[in-house]
């Protein structure tokens, strides 16, 4: 990875993961937002004959989600990690 465009290419995929990383994650969020306003009636719902409503089944899931996509996220962005000495002569 010597060649500036190789490190071009490596910061463009990095990007690209974080752009849809970042997507998912807001429209998730976008999600429970919106059960304060159009779908109040669906997360005030319980779920089946339980007490839980269905507004904290889904925050826990998300909860839960964010840790996965975050796993998911760092095992994607090692794989496009160079080696220490592949870069080191742009530190320089």
């Amino acid at each position: 990875m010597s060649d500036p465009k190789d490190l071009k290419r490596l910061i463009q995929k990095k990007n690209r993961l974080r752009l849809i990383m970042g997507t998912v994650i807001v429209a998730l969020y976008l999600g429970f937002a919106l059960g304060y306003g159009p779908l109040q009636q669906l997360f005030a719902s319980k779920m089946g004959d339980s007490l839980i409503p269905f507004g904290l089944v889904y925050f826990v899931g998300l909860i839960f989600g964010f840790i996965a996509l975050e796993l998911v996220y760092l095992k994607l962005v090692k794989r496009y990690d160079p080696d220490k000495g592949e870069v080191s002569h742009y530190a320089e």
